[in-house]
């Protein structure tokens, strides 16, 4: 008689990791290991990374916690408040789900990123180092001729395709879609 081997049994699903912290600017530090684009929970408006952490700052400083709130943050990177008791929580903001709009988000945080780079190194190429002035006497500052400034030209996405296109076009120069 052959005896069967006991089956073995699947792993109980992993727990909700959350992490607790006492402003949401740190709970938003680590959710963004998670993600960059987020809804708010009630008017389902995006936040890009920045934006969430410019209101991360004004929500400290405006509603400091009391008693025995802390934020919570899950794995996935959802954001929520808690009176103390983690069944409790108010989500505030939760990942957003793979769309065109989270996309666009994105690309536009890039096109951000890349300008901000690109303006600090235009800084630290006009500032002398410091070097300099140890080796030398003090000088007046010079004045460096900025570049003229390029017309605004308030860019937008199209909704179709993802490019950029100038306002006041009808239709998207990339696909042809009409635009808005």
């Amino acid at each position: 008689m052959k005896t069967e081997k006991p089956q073995k049994t699947a792993p109980p699903p992993p727990r909700l990791i959350v992490r607790h912290r006492s402003t949401l600017a740190d709970a938003l530090t680590l959710a963004m290991e998670q993600c960059l684009v987020w809804r708010e929970v009630g008017s389902r408006k995006p936040f890009s990374a920045k934006e969430l952490y410019l209101f991360a700052l004004w929500h400290d400083e405006e509603h400091p916690l009391t008693g025995h709130q802390y934020y919570m943050v899950t794995r996935e990177g959802a954001i929520g408040i808690s009176p103390g008791l983690e069944w409790l929580t108010t989500w505030m903001f939760v990942p957003m789900e793979d769309c065109r709009e989270r996309d666009f988000i994105m690309l536009k945080m890039r096109d951000e990123l890349k300008e901000e780079l690109a303006l600090r190194k235009t800084e630290e190429s006009v500032q002398p180092s410091e070097e300099l002035h140890s080796a030398q006497p003090p000088q007046p500052p010079t004045v460096v001729p900025q570049p003229p400034k390029p017309k605004a030209v308030t860019l937008r996405f199209c909704t179709n395709c993802g490019a950029k296109i100038v306002p006041g076009n009808k239709f998207c120069i990339q696909c042809g879609t009409r635009l808005q």
